[in-house]
């Protein structure tokens, strides 16, 4: 493997542990409830089949038509729903009282894996096209 590739693959790793350890720490203070999918009523019914049909066409329309365009896009609309759903039914409850120190090293420690990935990326992109 080259020694620059190895460096960027380290640097990736190091922010991803970076946001993994935030968000545990994170995830230690609070408690998250979501109500996404669950109920037994009939408009939690139409929800259920609402969100994952765009999402289940759309692979289906990629098995039987793989170079179609439409298919990924169908696809991707499904999974964004569902992504949206779920975030907008989630809710966090604060367990403790959280100080602004522990405020600044979960911010640090997320914030600080994310620079640091899209930067070894970044970098990389511009090594790659400078050495072509």
């Amino acid at each position: 493997m080259n020694r620059r590739l190895r460096n960027e693959l380290i640097e990736v790793i190091a922010g991803l542990v970076m946001i993994i350890i935030g968000v545990v720490l994170f995830l230690n203070k609070v408690t998250v409830v979501s109500e996404f999918l669950q109920g037994s009523d009939y408009w939690v019914t139409w929800k259920r089949l609402l969100c994952l049909v765009p999402l289940a066409a759309g692979i289906v329309l990629m098995i039987v038509r793989k170079d179609w365009i439409g298919s990924k896009i169908i696809s991707g609309i499904g999974a964004l729903l569902i992504i949206v759903l779920v975030i907008a039914t989630t809710t966090l409850v604060l367990d403790t009282r959280i100080d602004i120190l522990e405020w600044i090293i979960f911010g640090a420690l997320i914030l600080g894996g994310v620079i640091i990935i899209v930067v070894a990326l970044i970098m990389a992109n511009r090594k790659k096209a400078r050495d072509k």
